[in-house]
């Protein structure tokens, strides 16, 4: 059985999580796979076993150590998931094909003439404009730069792509920014329900475009204002450069603007550290954990430009109805 690589996305029993070492474990043999998961309560340690520490988790008590399985699924990566559901190879098996159809009176095969011409035109990604591969298994990216060398002829893949949905996957956020690198106009992602607990690493720089205008990223488990707001920041602003006849102007144009945080976990929200000059006009907050009317003052410091703002199911909002009815 080959072994998956370190950092790869894993689902078992429908739990997800993140290899993070693989190797021996002291007094056993064969390998282990050390596994952060997504759900603390999924762990058993932080990484740490009989005083050795083989990896080490963000979330306390969110690790253990599981064998190397076929029960284990290791998902695909975002150009197979791609290649498999939009692009069908081409059958070479010359101008005509038969092609089986249904009718009242049962299935019929009649002659197709250039199918493939066909199928060369659905496969030419250039002509997408939304592309959905929601519960796809997808568990990691291509490196950059792989779609193309992929697709050799396929100069203008994504070039008009604005929408891409990657709900339900096992991609991280750093992983989408390497993926909407190809796409130029893309203007709303969704990453629903993939178990994010953190955005943004410290570590990683982004690479994604910024001209980013909705993220959707319902049903997850971010909790951290700050940093979710610090992982945004590369999408709210960008720089067009307009030649005319005297040289170069630089305009700083506006680039996020609708924010979608249903069922996180975001209760504290403090206030910024430095004054904000943010384009988010749009927030939704719906089913986190806000409860003090507090944090919903510090959102006009985060966001001076924020015209509407859902908060249904909150506990905040909970006491509010709360309180309508005793005053009734």
């Amino acid at each position: 059985m080959d072994l998956p690589l370190l950092g790869s996305r894993i689902r078992l029993a429908g739990h997800l999580g993140t290899i993070s070492y693989i190797g021996n474990v002291d007094n056993t043999s064969g390998t282990w796979l050390g596994i952060e998961w997504d759900d603390p309560l999924r762990g058993k340690h932080d990484g740490c076993k009989d005083g050795k520490r083989y990896f080490t988790c963000r979330v306390p008590n969110s690790g253990s150590f599981i064998r190397p399985s076929a029960n284990l699924c290791y998902g695909q990566s975002f150009l197979e998931a791609l290649s498999s559901k939009y692009i069908e190879i081409p059958h070479g098996s010359g101008s005509q094909e038969s092609v089986v159809l249904g009718s009242s009176h049962g299935a019929i095969v009649v002659q197709a003439v250039h199918l493939d011409k066909i199928r060369g035109k659905l496969a030419d990604l250039g002509r997408l404009r939304e592309v959905s591969l929601d519960n796809e298994g997808i568990a990691r990216c291509d490196r950059p730069g792989m779609i193309r060398e992929t697709c050799p002829i396929m100069e203008t893949a994504f070039l008009n792509l604005t929408e891409l949905q990657l709900n339900g996957t096992k991609m991280t956020w750093p992983e989408m920014q390497t993926v909407t690198a190809a796409m130029p106009k893309l203007r709303l992602v969704e990453m629903g329900h993939n178990s994010l607990v953190q955005l943004q690493t410290e570590d990683s720089s982004p690479t994604s475009n910024n001209t980013i205008q909705v993220i959707n990223l319902d049903s997850n488990n971010c909790s951290d204002w700050t940093h979710i707001w610090k992982s945004l920041s590369y999408y709210k602003w960008y720089v067009l450069f307009v030649r005319h006849c005297r040289g170069a102007l630089l305009i700083t144009a506006t680039s996020l603007q609708r924010l979608i945080l249903t069922s996180n976990c975001v209760g504290a929200i403090p206030l910024p550290e430095h004054p904000q000059e943010d384009t988010v006009k749009h927030i939704s907050l719906s089913h986190n954990k806000i409860d003090a009317w507090s944090n919903v003052d510090a959102l006009s410091s985060w966001c001076p430009g924020l015209e509407t703002l859902t908060l249904s199911g909150n506990p905040l909002m909970s006491w509010c109805f709360q309180c309508h009815h005793l005053i009734r």
